[in-house]
């Protein structure tokens, strides 16, 4: 047995904690402002046990879970050093770019250079010219993403199709 003062002293709550914990089940409820010492303790380790796991785990684990954490910015940062991650805004600026120049070049193409050559033509002259257009627009994409991906490939394709 232990009395209510030296469970207080012990575990640095007030008695009418230990009476809440008691009546919510954790361990027996006192008998005359003592407690069953061997059941009161158990339930006081077992409260605090599955208040530390409701609260996020153990320290041991919540460690566990931060160095993931730092494992994977780290993943992220070595990636971006590597520039085999690019920051989204950096994307959004290169795609931009990209189009605001495709659009300069086939308006240049369409408007200026293309109606004088393919005045008077037959439709089977016209087809080559206009694919031989749209592979130079095309490379000149790949060309102004600067590696920022493969555009010359569909390219290819497009030709082996024609």
């Amino acid at each position: 047995m232990i009395t209510g003062e030296k469970l207080c002293l012990l575990t640095g709550l007030t008695d009418r904690r230990h009476r809440q914990l008691a009546l919510e089940g954790w361990f027996p409820p006192p008998k005359s402002a003592e407690y069953l010492l061997a059941p009161t303790l158990q339930g006081l380790f077992k409260y605090y046990r599955e208040k530390a796991t409701r609260q996020g785990g153990t320290l041991l684990e919540k460690k566990g879970v931060k160095m993931d954490k730092d494992i994977k910015l780290a993943d992220l940062k070595i990636a971006r050093e590597e520039r085999k991650l690019i920051d989204r805004d950096e994307v959004i600026a290169r795609f931009q770019h990209v189009g605001s120049r495709q659009r300069m070049i086939l308006f240049q193409a369409l408007e200026t250079e293309l109606p004088p050559r393919l005045d008077g033509m037959a439709a089977a002259q016209i087809r080559p010219i206009l694919r031989d257009t749209a592979d130079a627009i095309c490379r000149e994409m790949a060309d102004s993403m600067g590696g920022f991906a493969e555009a010359s490939k569909p390219v290819e394709a497009a030709k082996v199709k024609a």
